[in-house]
């Protein structure tokens, strides 16, 4: 075998076995990822949503009884929640963050945003505080077990995790939204116009979920 051939053999058992490694490094990321679940499609599964509709009430109270022992405390620094937020990937810009703390009604929250931008695309992150106010509970938990989708695009519910929650997307305009509610607390949204669909996710991913849950008190 000549030098020629020798190096080409070596160039390929090289290449294959990158090829080999990455795929391993992709399953090993993607096993590592929480598994994501979808609400019931009413239009696809008419039974099936109807048995969820009579399960609300008992739903609802239950609930209702898994927050009615979490008394509302004072909301986080809304500077705590920017901290959340992830550097710009490559080739996005930032913007300003933005947060507050309000009152109203006798209760308090803390709020923050982000805005990042690329071309005509664009993403804005936002995380509430909603310090177990618990009369905003119950209608953003059960919207979690919903899901339509249509030839314009869908608004479904879905869990990631143990992480309840609602996606939609509009596959003309290519705008979408992705809203989590994690620990019972922290009410999270990410917003994006000319984004494909599975960018909504792959923000979350972004965000630091295991800051954000020490934040709990």
């Amino acid at each position: 075998m000549n030098a020629r051939a020798i190096s080409f053999v070596l160039l390929t058992f090289l290449l294959v076995s990158c090829d080999r490694d990455q795929t391993k490094e992709n399953q090993a990321r993607s096993e590592s990822q929480p598994k994501v679940t979808e609400g019931v499609d009413l239009s696809k599964d008419p039974f099936g949503a109807f048995r969820k509709i009579t399960e609300i009430g008992n739903k609802y109270q239950e609930i209702q009884a898994g927050v009615a022992d979490k008394d509302p405390v004072d909301p986080v620094s809304f500077r705590d929640l920017i901290d959340l937020f992830p550097e710009p990937p490559l080739g996005w810009k930032i913007g300003e963050p933005d947060g507050q703390t309000t009152s109203f009604s006798g209760y308090k929250i803390s709020q923050a945003s982000q805005t990042y931008t690329k071309g005509d695309r664009s993403i804005k992150l936002s995380v509430v505080d909603w310090a177990y106010n618990t009369g905003l509970y119950a209608p953003f938990l059960l919207s979690a077990d919903f899901s339509q989708e249509s030839t314009r695009g869908y608004n479904k519910g879905i869990k990631i995790g143990d992480i309840p929650g609602r996606e939609e997307y509009d596959f003309k305009s290519k705008d979408g939204s992705l809203s989590l509610l994690v620990e019972q607390r922290f009410f999270t949204q990410i917003e994006g116009k000319n984004i494909e669909s599975k960018e909504l996710q792959e923000w979350w991913r972004k965000m630091d979920q295991k800051e954000m849950k020490k934040l709990v008190k």
